[in-house]
């Protein structure tokens, strides 16, 4: 496993946030990064489930 590995994806994620979610975008992009390496790999393939970090993230915001 490339030790850079979630400094790689971190733009490439953070895109796709801010398309889905601009005002929480760079937050949502570091609860996502932060998961562990196994489920970024896991929603990295799987757009549905990408969307459904991607809401997690922004309900978890919003509660604060």
């Amino acid at each position: 496993m490339n030790p850079e590995y979630k400094q790689l994806i971190r733009g490439v994620v953070f895109e796709f946030v801010q398309g889905l979610v601009q005002g929480y975008a760079p937050k949502v992009t570091g609860m996502l990064i932060d998961l562990p390496v196994s489920e970024i790999q896991k929603y990295m393939v799987n757009f549905d489930l990408f969307l459904q970090r991607v809401s997690q993230a922004s309900k978890l915001l919003d509660k604060q």
